[in-house]
């Protein structure tokens, strides 16, 4: 792997004084990579002082197609402690490391300093039930195990059995980081939600029971530092242009008390559809601001905002922004949009929602592309693939019923380096975001396009900063790509404090097991 440059980059400017953004590139042990197999084999790391505790989750074995059971979808999990000189010092496999957890993917996270495991297991023949144990760093067995719920589940074949793995566990801590959400869908609309405190108390445990259709589900979920909740419900939309796309057609809000009630978002009266929902709580801890993008006569028309204020905890109907005319030529002259008839239109982003300490706003994102490709081959075989790419990284500057957008040209292929950071500073929007080398710089050209799959070591870490007039002030490289295969994966970033962001590097390739991060400080 050559090595990472290590740039200092000043943008002046800002107020009366320099901005300072420095990037600068550490080592990091191997055994802390998130790392996925397309075998479904998930290996996740955890720092435990010195040490470092590694969850992982096994493929499930495979089935027949005419005899596949939802009972033999089920994986293994091995728990590895690691020393400081990255060698293992102890390891346990659960149940003898037999495929015994499932058939929903068990999910590890950190909470109040206690390493947590949910998982569900296929005790009898017609329902699943949902666990959660602790760690034991010391010994790495699993203690103060509880039994959550209990989610009837017919043991389906093959034509029903998608649905049922399509079930995921939410989980989400408050800002403060004093109660966990945990949330798990069942069968026949039924949604199942609990609140834990630090000391792994539960303060509230609910069965709500919803009219949903077959194809609803959990989407988002968020959790207040008094323990209310709100629940995003609604379904996915698949087509060949977009994907990770999902109609909100529910709200499901929770107070501490137990008390809930249902706001159905269909019910507005709206002829558009409320894509994407997103949660955010305010700085000031008085509000849920929900946001997403909504659709038009072509692909999407802008995008929304509704506000949740704490204590009544109802819905408010939402305002909409529409992407200008301008805008959208723009993003579909990419390749990130639709035209018919004269109409324009944006696919599907996944947004972020950025508050300054004034309270203006910005909402930010890049839309998501599918291209499908199929043909023919001279034997008559029907030969298809799908290539995921990911668009301009936009902005839309909130203020009351107004909006300002503005874009930084862009055209990639979609890997965990997609996902952009916004950082709010003074009057300013700091922007991290990976782009290849040769579009980073101040000539905001829309003559972008990906290169080969093959080349993402052409990917570079990069910053931007707006103005809030959409102004962009200057583009910066903070650090330029690494070996084949590899990229900077914005999308596990950690947030040492609101100045300092951790990036670690991720790899395609299956021949490399180096782990780099940058350390980036906004000044």
């Amino acid at each position: 792997m050559k090595h990472l440059l290590l740039l200092f980059v000043f943008f002046y400017g800002l107020h009366s004084t320099a901005q300072v953004i420095t990037a600068s590139v550490e080592d990091r042990s191997r055994y802390l990579l998130h790392n996925i197999k397309w075998t479904s084999r998930e290996k996740q790391g955890f720092q435990d002082g010195n040490n470092i505790i590694q969850i992982e989750k096994t493929g499930t074995k495979a089935q027949l197609g005419y005899t596949v059971r939802l009972d033999g979808m089920k994986h293994a999990l091995i728990i590895h402690k690691i020393g400081a000189n990255d060698k293992e010092i102890a390891i346990n496999k659960l149940d003898g490391g037999e495929r015994v957890f499932g058939p929903v993917k068990t999910e590890p996270y950190e909470f109040a300093g206690k390493l947590l495991l949910f998982y569900y297991r296929y005790l009898d023949k017609d329902s699943m039930k949902l666990y959660v144990s602790e760690v034991d760093k010391s010994t790495l067995q699993l203690i103060n195990t509880t039994q959550l719920c209990s989610d009837k589940q017919e043991n389906v074949g093959l034509f029903k059995i998608e649905k049922a793995l399509s079930k995921e566990i939410t989980l989400q801590t408050s800002k403060d980081e004093s109660k966990l959400l945990v949330v798990a869908s069942g069968t026949d609309g039924q949604v199942f939600s609990c609140v834990f405190e630090r000391d792994l108390q539960l303060i509230r445990k609910k069965v709500s029971k919803l009219k949903l259709s077959d194809d609803s589900g959990i989407f988002q979920a968020m959790v207040d530092n008094n323990g209310n909740n709100v629940i995003a419900l609604g379904k996915n939309r698949y087509s060949f242009e977009t994907f990770n796309s999902s109609i909100v057609q529910k709200f499901l809000v929770l107070k501490s008390d137990n008390t809930e009630h249902v706001t159905d978002i269909e019910a507005w009266g709206s002829e558009s559809e409320f894509r994407n929902a997103r949660f955010q709580i305010s700085n000031d801890l008085t509000k849920v601001y929900v946001f997403g993008d909504y659709s038009g006569e072509v692909a999407n028309a802008g995008i929304w905002l509704s506000e949740i204020q704490a204590g009544k905890l109802n819905v408010s109907k939402p305002k909409t922004f529409p992407y200008p005319e301008d805008f959208k030529k723009r993003v579909y002259a990419i390749g990130f949009g639709d035209k018919k008839k004269g109409n324009y239109g944006i696919w599907d982003a996944d947004l972020q929602l950025t508050e300054f300490e004034n309270g203006d706003l910005t909402i930010s994102g890049s839309p998501l592309h599918q291209n499908f490709t199929s043909s023919v081959d001279n034997n008559g075989k029907l030969n298809s693939s799908s290539t995921f790419l990911v668009g301009p990284v936009m902005m839309a500057f909130l203020k009351g019923n107004g909006s300002i957008f503005t874009m930084v040209p862009r055209s990639q292929h979609n890997c965990g380096g997609s996902k952009s950071l916004f950082v709010p500073y003074k009057d300013k929007l700091v922007v991290i975001y990976n782009d290849y080398a040769k579009y980073i710089n101040n000539n905001l050209a829309d003559d972008v396009s990906p290169v080969r799959v093959n080349m993402v070591k052409e990917l570079s870490l990069a910053c931007a900063v707006i103005n809030k007039d959409g102004i962009i002030v200057s583009r910066k490289m903070l650090a330029e790509g690494i070996a084949r295969m590899n990229f900077y994966n914005t999308g596990y970033c950690e947030f040492l404090d609101d100045k300092k962001i951790l990036v670690p590097t991720a790899s395609l390739d299956k021949k490399t097991d180096d782990m780099k991060v940058v350390l980036i400080t906004i000044e």
